[in-house]
């Protein structure tokens, strides 16, 4: 009996496998495999480490995680997969400055330990709902970029380390103590924290080039502030569409690699144009290439079955393949902004604080999302208000990016790839 039931277990996780998984796992391979390595790489030479080292280290990141992550997989039937740290690693070059490796091994392992103390403790949980995902980005960028700098390193401006820090601790204890309003309390606070810091960070520029990033950030921040329809659509799709988890997965690998295609064509373009022409014409194609969901909810795809032969998953795949590499596009515009003003002697700061604001921008998507699903109620399987709730969003992801366009279009900073 208990061969048996072995037996039925391989045979679901041999009939579990498919391309799209296959797919999904090669691409986190090639990444790993990669930019990853090469920090160990970089990181491991630099602190003087031996190949025989390099070499274990590898080995224990791909197989040793490996090995962990099939045994969680397996006993929790829930795709939980374990790698290092990369900001872990950018930090070992320094610590081997000054210490052995067998001294940095012992550091690890009393993180780790402390670590799963806190994970058992539950305050793990806590403190990952309460400190906002801007700090967390802002935090990792500061980390990868710290060795950019080629310019004489400055003293600590405590006004940006001591401010950072008393932000982090009134955040964490703003989420743990279930304050009304936390995370609308929480957006405010790290706005203004960050927008006092960028104040800071480019006090070194022109006023005219200062005013120009302002307005031109105001436009890309609109842009990605801009609401979604949440979660009712992809219920309604799975319901009544009949979608399933192979054919998002098609649209997904669609998607991203039209996506790159489509970045890769038109980089040049787009690092050239202005930020307001290409943003109005992005907030323009999005809105254009969003009709076809809202047909769908009112029932277009019964008749282009009817009539033409081709139904809802063959809409959702046109659709998706043409819309999704737009989405990617609006960051281009501000990575130039920011790569090209970066202030010397801040240039990690400065990446660090625009990476926030724009994860802050993502946040106030969040929440005008959250407030639209609060008048017009979808539940799974309640998908009356669904079509409504659907244009609202479309419509103001139009609305907002325009009327920034319009308000500040004519101030923000111009060409900023081809100057000289």
């Amino acid at each position: 009996m208990k061969g048996s039931s072995q037996n039925r277990g391989l045979s679901r996780v041999f009939a579990d496998f498919g391309g799209v998984y296959f797919t999904n796992g090669l691409v986190a391979f090639l990444f790993a495999a990669s930019g990853p390595v090469a920090i160990i790489l970089a990181v491991g030479t630099r602190g003087g480490l031996t190949p025989s080292d390099l070499s274990s280290w590898i080995f224990g990141a791909f197989f040793i995680n490996g090995l962990i992550s099939i045994a969680f997989c397996w006993t929790t039937r829930q795709p939980l997969v374990f790698f290092w740290t990369i900001p872990g690693a950018v930090l070992l070059g320094p610590a081997l400055g000054h210490l052995s490796w067998p001294e940095v091994i012992g550091a690890f392992i009393a993180t780790g330990i402390l670590m799963l103390a806190l994970g058992l403790s539950g305050w793990v949980r806590r403190a990952m709902e309460a400190v906002p995902m801007p700090i967390v980005m802002g935090m990792v960028a500061g980390v990868f970029l710290r060795g950019t700098e080629t310019v004489e390193r400055r003293p600590i401006d405590w006004r940006i380390l001591g401010g950072g820090i008393v932000f982090g601790i009134v955040v964490v204890l703003l989420g743990v103590s279930d304050v009304p309003f936390g995370q609308e309390i929480i957006f405010i606070i790290s706005m203004a924290v960050v927008c006092y810091m960028l104040v800071l960070v480019t006090a070194e520029l022109d006023h005219n080039t200062r005013m120009g990033i302002l307005f031109t950030t105001i436009i890309v921040f609109a842009f990605r502030a801009t609401p979604t329809v949440g979660d009712g659509y992809f219920w309604w799709t799975l319901d009544e569409l009949n979608f399933d988890a192979s054919f998002y997965g098609t649209l997904r690998q669609t998607g991203a690699i039209l996506s790159i295609a489509v970045m890769w064509m038109f980089s040049r373009q787009l690092t050239e144009a202005s930020v307001t022409k290409t943003l109005l014409w992005l907030a323009v194609v999005g809105t254009v290439l969003s009709l076809p969901n809202i047909a769908l909810i009112y029932g277009v795809h019964q008749w282009t079955e009817a009539v033409f032969g081709f139904g809802a998953r063959s809409i959702a795949v046109v659709d998706a393949a043409a819309s999704t590499p737009f989405a990617q596009l609006s960051m281009v515009p501000l990575l130039t902004l920011t790569a090209y003003y970066a202030p010397p002697g801040h240039r990690a700061t400065w990446f660090a604080l625009m990476a926030s604001l724009m994860n802050i921008a993502v946040v106030a998507s969040q929440l005008q999302t959250k407030y639209l699903n609060e008048i017009f109620v979808v539940g799974r399987g309640q998908y009356a208000e669904l079509g409504p709730l659907l244009i609202w969003a479309v419509a103001l992801s139009f609305i907002i990016p325009v009327g920034a366009i319009a308000l500040f279009g004519n101030r923000t900073v111009r060409h900023v790839a081809v100057r000289h």
